[in-house]
């Protein structure tokens, strides 16, 4: 599966390349994470709770981050393990910001993934439709952190 977009950002590129640097911010803005723990400076462990159609479960895995070039642009690559034998999912995800303005900024992001197990066979349009609702959660809360501290 492919996923792309490009969110505005209400925050310059140095704030919210802080935001996305930072395992706490990420791990509230990542619906159903309940651990974003640094393993080491670019690799974190991760647990969250998902729903995908009828199968609710928890994923364990890890985030890494690559290519970092500060403050504009890195990779993610991201792995998980369903426990109780239901699946897994893979992905590598780029991101960048651009500056709008002193104030705002656009983030782009590429995104290919993967899942196998008895998450392949609900079918990929359950699959992507869920992975959209995760991507436009993420950025509701990633933005609304961001206004709240402009309104400060």
């Amino acid at each position: 599966m492919n996923f792309s977009g490009v969110k505005e950002i209400e925050a310059p590129v140095s704030v919210a390349w802080q935001s996305l640097n930072n395992p706490a911010l990420l791990k509230d803005c990542i619906n159903g994470c309940t651990r974003f723990e640094e393993k080491a400076p670019t690799e974190y462990d991760v647990e969250m709770n998902a729903g995908i159609g009828p199968i609710k479960a928890k994923f364990r895995g890890e985030v890494k981050f690559r290519d970092i070039q500060p403050p504009t642009s890195y990779q993610i690559h991201a792995s998980a393990q369903g426990l109780a034998g239901i699946g897994s999912g893979s992905g590598e995800i780029s991101v960048s910001l651009e500056a709008i303005d002193d104030q705002r900024c656009r983030l782009v992001y590429q995104a290919q993934s993967q899942v196998g197990g008895k998450i392949a066979q609900l079918g990929s349009r359950l699959v992507e439709g869920v992975a959209n609702r995760m991507i436009d959660d993420f950025f509701k809360k990633f933005s609304a952190l961001h206004a709240a501290d402009k309104n400060a």
